[in-house]
């Protein structure tokens, strides 16, 4: 049994920084409208401090946020920074969390919030168009949605515009929903030069927006179509659906689908909270043969905070049956058993290692933060090699270059600990 959500927001204030995390994960995975959990994570804050409350604190922004938590928000923008952390992560976490909260709470202190020290200027223009978009009616949004992709055409489209259109559109799309399932049951077909290419996943976008459970099967035929940018769309708006019926639509079919939808379909499952997403986890752990998905598998299902859940994940974890590269099990199993007031033997020991764990990869993060942030170096011009030493040089034989530390892939999550995957993260900081 899945365990009652007001108990989970208990947890988010939780005296264990590996509990608050997964607590809080819960919700904002999800991008839960529960109103009631963005001031629990404001109280933890305030308990634990800035840099020890979360380990990561840019998913805040996609919780619900109310008059109250936007307030709290812009007066911190407004307050010192910590250097040593506000200025590389929870300033810029807050100034997200307002740039995605509801343009009528933003309206009454827009000049408040673009005039705060904290502030991140890189997105005030993002901020004033969404209080813009958010003055068109729904006839203006879809037209700028259809141009943007059809001049879009054989090249790419500016993703953060059109996901901010989509949005403004989804708080007043209620007529155009026949429509949107509609285009949405077409195929693509030519990919270089249909508009559908594009709007296709913008149309994802915003079922996901509106919660459009009568777009739950179309959805899932596009996830099907395994595709990069389509498949991440399609697991969100599933995510942010969240029924029992899009659970059971993800899970229709498992064993005979790819690998690839079925690694995409566990993350969608990671976000529905259903008692649907446990049972089928339940049946499908056992009889998936490949590692990683069993592993993502176990990852959804501890993610529903259900007793049903500990014992199978503890026999994997105890057996070492599972993939670490796709997930910590061991930290979210130690997590959730603790809020469920569940206990087994090895707990103890797996809670111990968990915390070093989160340690090092605290460290790490800080680490990474000061080599991002180091300026750059003066370097001298080198000394003349001697004329010996440089003949012998030029008369070796080249070698291959070996690589000794694995490169990390496009889609692998991003080492600095953030959550995100690679390419959406440090990949390409520093560039430009």
């Amino acid at each position: 049994m899945r365990l009652p959500e007001a108990k989970i927001k208990e947890a988010i204030v939780h005296p264990e920084k590996l509990v608050r995390r997964e607590a809080l994960l819960y919700f904002t995975d999800c991008y839960s409208r529960d109103a009631e959990v963005m001031p629990l994570a404001i109280k933890a804050i305030e308990t634990f401090g800035r840099s020890n409350a979360f380990l990561h604190v840019h998913v805040l922004a996609q919780l619900a946020q109310t008059e109250a938590t936007v307030e709290w928000a812009t007066k911190e923008l407004h307050r010192e920074e910590d250097t040593a952390h506000d200025l590389d992560s929870y300033f810029p976490a807050l100034s997200r969390l307002l740039c995605n909260a509801e343009p009528q709470l933003l309206q009454p202190r827009a000049d408040q919030v673009l005039q705060a020290p904290g502030f991140f200027k890189e997105l005030a223009p993002e901020f004033r168009e969404r209080l813009q978009l958010a003055t068109w009616d729904a006839d203006q949004c879809w037209k700028e949605l259809e141009r943007i992709c059809a001049e879009g055409v054989g090249t790419d489209v500016d993703f953060g515009h059109a996901s901010r259109v989509v949005e403004a559109l989804a708080r007043q799309g209620d007529k155009y929903t026949d429509r949107i399932l509609d285009l949405l049951a077409k195929e693509v077909g030519d990919f270089e030069t249909d508009p559908m290419t594009w709007l296709e996943i913008f149309l994802v976008e915003l079922a996901g927006e509106m919660r459009l459970e009568r777009a739950i099967p179309l959805v899932v035929k596009k996830l099907h179509e395994c595709g990069d940018v389509l498949s991440e769309e399609c697991v969100e708006a599933l995510g942010k659906i969240g029924t029992d019926a899009a659970a059971e639509a993800v899970t229709d079919g498992w064993l005979e689908a790819v690998w690839d939808y079925r690694l995409y379909a566990t993350s969608a499952l990671e976000k529905i909270h259903s008692d649907t997403t446990v049972r089928k986890c339940l049946e499908l752990l056992p009889q998936d043969k490949e590692l990683d998905i069993r592993t993502k598998l176990a990852d959804a299902l501890l993610g529903q905070f259900a007793d049903e859940g500990i014992e199978p994940v503890r026999q994997m974890v105890e057996r070492r049956a599972y993939d670490p590269m796709n997930s910590d099990l061991m930290r979210k199993l130690v997590a959730v058993s603790t809020v469920l007031g569940v206990t087994f033997p090895e707990l103890p020991i797996w809670k111990r290692e968990a915390e070093e764990k989160l340690a090092k990869q605290e460290r790490r993060m800080k680490e990474m933060r000061g080599f991002f942030q180091a300026p750059a170096q003066p370097t001298l011009p080198p000394k003349p090699a001697p004329a010996k030493e440089r003949d012998d040089f030029l008369e070796r034989k080249p070698a291959p270059f070996l690589r000794t530390e694995k490169q990390v892939g496009r889609n692998e999550p991003c080492p600095c600990g953030s959550g995100k995957k690679f390419k959406k993260c440090c990949m390409n900081r520093g560039k430009g």
